[in-house]
């Protein structure tokens, strides 16, 4: 028999790739499923994108490239960042990839990841992973509690990693927090992680500030970013890291080794991606903006949950449907079974008691799914 490593066996499955290959079973059987448990936008892939990257296929653009990206693509990602230089920047195979790289190349055996919770469901087992361990610190009202976070550091600390607009509350951080963060971590010696993959999709007037505004703390900043949901472009796996020449080079390094480049003609769809008109961005961010309002309404009727900042989803709390013996899985699995709904349990995220609803799917699917939701409720 194949005897498997120990960290391998005590990891737990993503709940939600596991939520996804449940609903596509569903599917495939002839349920009528309505999945709000993606976390994708709807969009079709821009035709620029979709030509950009057909182009560079067309032009022999299939083999092995540069491991920190194509040089052209880290350029225009460099200007994005004041004072940044190219080798500053390093794409990899969506920000899941590049979490992953970042954890290896700061933690040992032992240290310690500060994660405030809600929190993406790879955040921890990706410590893990690298051996350390993962400390969860609550947040107020999905907001950081800072005096939780200085509480948590420890001489095992090595990194606090945070995600605004936050995946699942929709949480964004204000700019004063972020600089009360800053000071901590760089006062104690630490690494602070932005994961921004949902750094565009702000509502109410609300930008995402991101923490490099911060000059003071970009010896200590790692921020990872996504083509996947701002651009429409999830099947791509294009990320990019832009951080201190040390780490970036570390990150380098190791990706030699894990994966080599990013696949070549897929970095030229990102390329194009960057040439897409703002209006079709924007457009969409509107149409979600008001789905996020609606949805809410609904939601609201039925369950508490506080209005989401950004990100496309909402995080109600169903604690009071609940029985004694029950948990939020139970009640996802009820809703799935009964309404034929599929949501996230909170508990995948860290924060039990809750589901995450994506709202980010087209009207007609929303407007059914949430009507069956509220019979259910």
């Amino acid at each position: 028999m194949i005897r498997l490593a120990d960290r391998i066996e005590t990891l737990e499955g993503s709940k939600t790739i596991a939520l996804f290959s449940e609903v596509r079973r569903r599917l495939a059987a002839g349920q009528d499923v309505i999945n709000f448990g993606v976390g994708e936008p709807a969009y079709e892939t821009p035709e620029a994108v979709v030509g950009g990257t057909c182009t560079a296929l067309e032009a022999g653009e299939t083999r092995y490239g540069e491991v920190a990206g194509l040089g052209a693509l880290r350029q225009q990602l460099a200007r994005g960042f004041a004072g940044a230089g190219v080798d500053q920047v390093l794409v990899g195979n969506g920000s899941k990839q590049l979490l992953y790289s970042a954890f290896q190349i700061l933690c040992n055996p032992g240290d310690e990841v500060l994660i405030p919770v809600p929190s993406w469901v790879s955040f921890a087992a990706q410590v893990r992973l690298s051996g350390a361990r993962p400390v969860f610190i609550p947040t107020k009202g999905h907001q950081l509690d800072l005096g939780a976070l200085a509480a948590g550091v420890t001489d095992r600390t090595r990194a606090i990693v945070i995600n605004s607009p936050n995946n699942p509350t929709g949480a964004v951080y204000p700019f004063a927090d972020l600089e009360h963060l800053g000071a901590l971590v760089v006062d104690k010696g630490l690494t602070l992680i932005s994961d921004e993959a949902y750094g565009y999709f702000t509502y109410d007037g609300l930008a995402a500030m991101s923490p490099y505004a911060i000059e003071t703390l970009r010896d200590h900043l790692l921020v990872i970013r996504s083509f996947s949901k701002h651009h429409a472009m999830t099947g791509f796996r294009v990320g990019y890291a832009v951080g201190p020449r040390p780490l970036i080079a570390a990150m380098i390094r190791l990706q030699s080794h894990l994966c080599g480049n990013v696949c070549t003609f897929a970095q030229h769809g990102a390329l194009a991606a960057l040439q897409v008109p703002e209006s079709i961005w924007g457009a969409r961010r509107s149409e979600l903006m008001a789905k996020r309002d609606w949805a809410y309404s609904r939601i609201r009727r039925h369950l508490p949950c506080i209005k989401p900042q950004g990100a496309f989803y909402l995080y109600p709390d169903i604690r009071a449907c609940l029985a004694a013996d029950e948990a939020d899985t139970d009640f996802c699995a009820r809703l799935l079974e009964s309404a034929r709904v599929a949501v996230v349990p909170g508990s995948a995220f860290g924060g039990g008691g809750h589901v995450r609803i994506c709202y980010a799917v087209p009207q007609a699917q929303l407007e059914e799914g949430i009507g069956r939701m509220e019979q259910f409720l």
